[in-house]
């Protein structure tokens, strides 16, 4: 089951969504550009597939610290950030970013994890993360809120961002994306 929680008080729906603007602008003509913290080869290439597939640029960081520094030097619309990495993880490297920012544009986060223990949205939410998403990541899931976040739309709940998308199960050949470069 995949999860999304929106930024906002804990426990609690929000009252209302908080719209992200990014003026983070990739170097690369009309691509959006995607920093991915993700210590786990396989998922690195999988979700890099996926975005490649739809027309992102992707610079993968290891693990939190190597996110953070990527952040600092690059230029991006977007984080994909892994909660347990080596090093940092991702509530760390997440807080470590919003200090950074202070003052400036704010970049959407998204958490991503495998383990979603108790408590585990609340921290993320109390780090800066803007979405929490619990693995396997559902990809045309995935790929709506990506579309929606970066076109600056205000983003539904999960009911009903999921009753728009239509789900297809087998919509992502997984053994092409870990063959593909």
């Amino acid at each position: 089951a995949m999860e999304l929680v929106m930024r906002g008080s804990a426990g609690a729906a929000p009252a209302s969504l908080l719209t992200v603007v990014s003026s983070h602008q990739s170097a690369m003509q009309g691509q959006r550009h995607v920093l991915l913290a993700e210590d786990n080869a396989i998922n690195q290439r999988l979700v890099q597939g996926l975005l490649s597939k739809w027309g992102y640029s992707v610079d993968v960081a290891e693990n939190g610290r190597v996110a953070v520094a990527q952040f600092q030097s690059g230029h991006y619309d977007l984080i994909l950030m892994d909660m347990q990495m080596p090093e940092m993880g991702g509530v760390e490297a997440t807080a470590e970013i919003r200090k950074i920012e202070q003052g400036h544009s704010r970049i959407p986060i998204i958490a991503m994890t495998a383990n979603a223990m108790l408590g585990d949205k609340e921290r993320c939410i109390e780090a800066g993360m803007d979405y929490y998403l619990s693995k396997p990541i559902k990809s045309d899931l995935l790929h709506h809120l990506l579309d929606q976040i970066l076109q600056n739309q205000q983003i539904p709940d999960l009911a009903a961002l999921a009753a728009s998308v239509e789900v297809q199960p087998h919509s992502f050949d997984y053994a092409q994306a870990l063959q593909s470069g």
